[in-house]
């Protein structure tokens, strides 16, 4: 009997153990930040900017009792620690990774597209992709356009590939391709907070764009996010029409 009644506590002790570190990991969202980043819906290195993805995130998150923690990783390093469980939230879309299903996923916190950036002084005919054909477009290397990779694979449409976001805007301001395929967040904050010799009322984006895709939350498939993810999908809903929502787009615009 006594060491059954000593067992006893023991399993008794470690329950309580367990019990006490489960509570207090509950309230708490372990965000993986890129190290890279992408702004403006990720910007890394700026105590007074996150970014609207971010921000959006923490605001939402926080309005439902969770409190939200930054801690940034190697983007190949955050797939395999999503995947242990070892972080909780990762942003991306699902277009962006493999096997979407397997993790859970918060509603589009934004919605993310390849506009067309040209000059005022000469607009493109229209921006289907039956209206770009003959052009020259600048795009990012290595990035897929999945609505123009067949007329760029046959040569139908121009392709010009640069190593950076600044770069697109250079040629199409110098004139030396027609226009530049670049979400106007990304455009517009580049033409912003970079250091461009580029008049920037000599530029505009269209307002539709390619391949929309939503910009969401991903989380680790080791946990229930479940509950989480219906508290905040119907907060976000909310947040959406708020005048705050509006005021973080136009923060980074």
């Amino acid at each position: 009997m006594p060491c059954r009644a000593v067992f006893l506590l023991l399993v008794s002790g470690f329950s309580v153990f367990f019990w006490s570190h489960a509570q207090a990991e509950q309230g708490k969202v372990i965000f993986a930040f890129p190290e890279i980043g992408y702004p403006p819906y990720l910007i890394h290195g700026d105590i007074n900017q996150n970014g609207i993805v971010y921000d959006i995130f923490e605001t939402v998150a926080n309005s439902i009792g969770y409190e939200v923690i930054k801690l940034k990783y190697p983007e190949k390093r955050i797939e395999l620690m999503l995947a242990r469980g070892q972080i909780d939230a990762h942003p991306s879309a699902q277009a962006w990774v493999e096997a979407p299903g397997q993790f859970a996923w918060t509603d589009p916190i934004i919605i993310v597209q390849d506009n067309l950036v040209y000059r005022k002084d000469n607009p493109p005919p229209g921006t289907t992709v039956a209206a770009l054909i003959g052009m020259s477009l600048a795009a990012m290397r290595n990035f897929r356009y999945p609505s123009l990779e067949s007329p760029f694979a046959n040569g139908k449409i121009r392709r010009y590939d640069t190593r950076s976001f600044e770069s697109i805007l250079k040629l199409v301001a110098k004139k030396r391709a027609a226009a530049g395929i670049l979400d106007q967040y990304v455009g517009n904050w580049t033409l912003q907070n970079k250091e461009i010799d580029i008049k920037i009322d000599d530029l505009a984006f269209s307002e539709t764009g390619f391949d929309p895709v939503g910009f969401r939350v991903r989380f680790t498939p080791s946990k229930d996010w479940a509950p989480f993810l219906e508290k905040f999908n119907t907060e976000l809903e909310k947040f959406k029409k708020t005048e705050t929502y509006q005021k973080i787009l136009i923060r980074y615009k």
